[in-house]
């Protein structure tokens, strides 16, 4: 081996061995914990298993739930509630309130639709989805996500903008055609 091929060799070596370095210290601080927010007062425990909130969901939500070192937190529980299109909820049954357990991979798809603003006091909540994220080893986290342009969340007192999830193109899945975000969850 002459001395170019050395040491492209050795400074290849070196370039692999610093990016496994700088993997590992990624992967050691992957993101803060996903912020807690309120649970608000129309909470129910209970709600059943289910993918599919209201009747012809339109939303396709996903994404991961993982620790704060980016390990997949597998059947891990997921609560969701919300309210309607008309930013009602359902105070009586569970059309807009389900849970769901992430795969093995910590991954998770929820089918909803993008739920109604409401006024609340002198000025509107945001559209929201609440949620609720159970993994063992983990305390409890109760956030909400918030929708992108919403004109009412920077004057929402509870919205942040690390809850805002992420708008991706439409397409179609398994329910047909839908408009798809994610969302993923540091616990």
């Amino acid at each position: 081996m002459n001395r170019r091929r050395f040491l492209g060799a050795s400074l290849s070596s070196l370039a692999l061995a610093a990016c496994a370095g700088r993997s590992s210290l990624v992967l050691a601080q992957c993101a803060p914990r996903t912020e807690p927010n309120i649970e608000g007062p129309f909470y129910t425990p209970g709600a059943p298993l289910t993918d599919a909130l209201g009747e012809s969901p339109h939303l396709a939500l996903s994404g991961l739930v993982r620790d704060s070192s980016c390990r997949p937190l597998g059947d891990a529980v997921m609560e969701f509630w919300q309210a309607d299109s008309e930013g009602e909820y359902d105070l009586r049954g569970n059309r807009f309130r389900g849970q769901l357990r992430t795969d093995a991979a910590g991954r998770y798809q929820l089918h909803t639709i993008e739920p109604g603003r409401y006024l609340n006091g002198a000025t509107y909540r945001p559209a929201h989805i609440h949620v609720k994220v159970h993994a063992n080893g983990h305390p409890p986290l109760t956030t909400q996500l918030y929708f992108p342009r919403d004109p009412h969340n920077e004057s929402d007192p509870w919205f942040r903008s690390s809850l805002l999830i992420h708008r991706l193109r439409s397409g179609c899945h398994g329910r047909g055609r839908a408009s798809r975000a994610r969302f993923d969850f540091v616990l």
